[in-house]
């Protein structure tokens, strides 16, 4: 028996669909003034357990740590904690090991019209993580066409925390011609992480500061293309084969983080998180490929491996609750 999918409608029109399986957002359906139907905008499918959606993780919610962790080890305090290396055959960890909480099928603890919350259990050692914590998270729909995710987490001893939600966007609407790269971004970010073709850091943030520069495509700081190709000989898209890097965002980024406008304007989504970085990845690895852009709010890649990214400190404490967010509003 497939998972259940749960529906909910906002005042305003917006609709979305839902998972236990990875507390997944699978569908979100936009009213456009002047158009007959909603848009489609999240790319990957709604049928939950899809294999190709589950291997681009579309819509799931990633933890115990989403992006990566250099050699798949934490340490801390002069302790060292082994973790489960993925993908298959990699020497890192990306989003939290081969069962990381977006395959998981969570509890459903609370459901109403406009509101679901998601539950579920991390056991000491899952992964190889220490602590065992109790994550929840509440999707909730508000007027304004906003959706608002939160993410709550307790530990029973000190773990590193950092939850996401890795929809892929195309505002444009999901089968329409063309890719999801054609779509405008901006981002309200004052650095960005260098990486290897294993996307893993190769040194500090680089900084952002003066005047855009249009000639820079790491540089997203005003409304531009989401489109890699122009740039591929660009140095840092070059290593990474494309957009698959974290930027540190710049103070304010809890009234707007990131903006995505749609190719032909009509449709605009900005995103606001308290989490202090964005993943921008541009979905090569869908079918098709670009069908969709994913921005990841949370932290920069292998943060707990490094003492420069300028980030606070993502370890829970025991017994001290954790509360990030992250809200989307189209309009």
């Amino acid at each position: 028996m497939k998972p259940l999918l749960l529906c909910l409608h906002g005042p305003d029109g917006l609709e979305i669909a839902l998972s236990p399986l990875g507390a997944s957002w699978l569908s979100c359906r936009v009213p456009v003034d002047g158009e007959a139907q909603p848009r489609e905008v999240l790319a990957g499918g709604t049928d939950p357990e899809n294999p190709q959606r589950l291997a681009c993780y579309a819509g799931a919610t990633v933890g115990r740590w989403a992006n990566r962790i250099a050699g798949a080890v934490l340490r801390r305090d002069g302790r060292v904690w082994p973790l489960l290396p993925h993908p298959a055959g990699s020497a890192h960890q990306l989003h939290g090991g081969p069962d990381g909480w977006s395959h998981r099928l969570w509890r459903v603890e609370e459901q109403a019209p406009d509101l679901a919350v998601f539950a579920l259990h991390s056991p000491d050692g899952d992964q190889g993580f220490p602590g065992a914590v109790e994550v929840r998270v509440r999707y909730r729909l508000h007027p304004g066409r906003r959706l608002r995710i939160d993410f709550e987490a307790c530990a029973d001893a000190p773990t590193p925390l950092a939850m996401t939600n890795h929809a892929y966007f195309n505002l444009d609407g999901v089968g329409t011609p063309g890719d999801a790269r054609a779509q405008r971004l901006r981002l309200h970010a004052d650095a960005w992480m260098p990486v290897d073709a294993a996307l893993i850091p190769t040194g500090p943030p680089v900084a952002l500061d003066g005047e855009i520069r249009a000639d820079d495509p790491m540089d997203l700081r005003r409304l531009r293309a989401a489109d890699a190709r122009p740039f591929a000989t660009h140095p840092a898209l070059a290593a990474a084969g494309g957009y698959d890097h974290g930027w540190r965002l710049a103070a304010g980024h809890a009234q707007e983080a990131a903006r995505l406008v749609s190719a032909d304007g009509r449709l605009a989504m900005s995103i606001a998180t308290s989490m202090p970085a964005l993943q921008f990845y541009d979905g090569r690895a869908l079918a098709p490929p670009c069908a969709g852009l994913a921005l990841e709010p949370g932290w920069l890649p292998d943060s707990l491996g490094r003492d420069d990214t300028g980030q606070p400190d993502a370890w829970l404490r025991p017994g001290v609750p954790r509360h990030d967010w992250i809200e989307y509003r189209f309009g």
